[in-house]
């Protein structure tokens, strides 16, 4: 095998390690935005059980006092799961341009590979 074949040869091996890694971190994101969903399923999950408790509390508690503490609470909980959702929207975009970035790294890395493979078959 000549000089030029063997640098191919190590560059094509240092091309499948630098896929290899990014196939994991593309896994890894993946993964990530599964747990996302499921923690995002889960939260509003509680929150609609947190406005039920609210609502049956509103019917036990009669009187302008109590109206006004349970709007109160129900107000900041209609605030707290806006912000919730906005931050798990932004978590979200973030996977999906992470993804997007990976996917485009790792299609440059296989072209790559695919050269040099080619290049090894034709020497």
């Amino acid at each position: 095998m000549d000089a030029a074949n063997q640098k191919r040869e190590f560059e094509l091996e240092a091309t499948r390690r630098e896929r290899n890694k990014k196939e994991d971190e593309l896994w890894e994101v993946a993964k990530a935005s599964h747990n996302i969903e499921n923690s995002e399923d889960d939260l509003f999950a509680f929150e609609r059980k947190k406005m039920s408790v609210l609502e049956e509390l509103s019917d036990v508690y009669q009187g302008n006092q109590s109206r006004n503490v349970i709007g109160f609470a129900e107000d900041a909980g209609i605030d707290d799961s806006k912000l919730l959702k906005q931050q798990f929207e932004m978590v979200k975009d973030e996977i999906v341009e992470k993804q997007g970035q990976l996917k485009r790294e790792l299609l440059k890395i296989e072209d790559k590979e695919k050269q040099l493979k080619k290049e090894l078959l034709g020497n």
